[in-house]
């Protein structure tokens, strides 16, 4: 599949069917539980790639509550500058979750995803990032439906390039380890179509209000003939009482 691209202001977001490890973009995001164990998924891919070390630095930024991001060390990665972990499960529960005996309400996937991205965002800003690389946040361990995962980065992405000028270069890589290390199962590009239309409306959308924006700007101001007319004295069909006080006295006296 050929890399599909959309603009907003000074920024390129490119989808691109592939495993996340091939970018070279300063940042890899990655999806854990609140240990941040990196033991499968794609968490265990960037740990066996990258070494150890970047577990080992990730756990030191623990205590952490779902829908935070813990920042770390790439290790070994030859591109990366950092590992962003956005953590989607409580790892009290996480077998609950792997095993579909525990599933999040709707609005908590809402948090995880929105608050994720977000996030990721305010720390590229913090850090003078300008690239930066999404999985499907949460579609992995913690069976956030790709449904709602396609729905909510959409927004929060689209809306993230949309109120900034800084020159961004996000990527959003739809390669989908769906287990462990010994489940090598991918998803096509069929299992991906919520994911393209739901981008694809939001540039659209994008890009209609700025054009609409500079239209309005470019067009001159309507001006009108319109005179007013003031009728004579003699054409006036009603009576006119004009009554003036210099301040309010009450009506009754007692």
């Amino acid at each position: 599949m050929e890399p599909r691209k959309y603009y907003y202001n000074n920024s390129t977001l490119t989808i691109i069917f592939d495993d996340i490890l091939h970018s070279k973009a300063e940042v890899i995001v990655s999806s854990d539980d609140t240990a941040v164990d990196m033991v499968g998924g794609l968490s265990g891919a960037i740990r066996k790639a990258g070494g150890d070390y970047i577990r080992t630095d990730a756990q030191k930024k623990r205590p952490a509550q779902v829908g935070d991001v813990i920042v770390s060390t790439s290790g070994d990665l030859e591109h990366q500058k950092y590992i962003f972990h956005c953590l989607t499960v409580n790892s009290e529960h996480k077998s609950e979750v792997f095993n579909g005996l525990l599933s999040h309400s709707d609005d908590i996937n809402n948090y995880i995803l929105r608050h994720s991205v977000d996030k990721c965002f305010r720390l590229m800003q913090a850090l003078d990032l300008t690239s930066i690389a999404f999985p499907c946040i949460g579609a992995g361990l913690a069976h956030i439906p790709l449904k709602k995962v396609a729905e909510v980065m959409a927004d929060a992405i689209s809306s993230n390039l949309c109120i900034t000028q800084k020159p961004f270069n996000v990527e959003l890589y739809l390669y989908q380890r769906t287990g462990y290390d010994n489940d090598s199962r991918v998803m096509t590009e069929m299992d991906y179509i919520d994911m393209f239309e739901n981008f694809a409306i939001k540039a659209a959308l994008y890009r209609y209000g700025v054009e609409t924006a500079n239209k309005e700007r470019q067009e001159p101001a309507k001006k009108t003939d319109e005179t007013i007319i003031i009728p004579k004295r003699d054409e006036m069909k009603h009576l006119v009482f004009i009554s003036y006080s210099k301040k309010d006295t009450p009506r009754w006296k007692s």
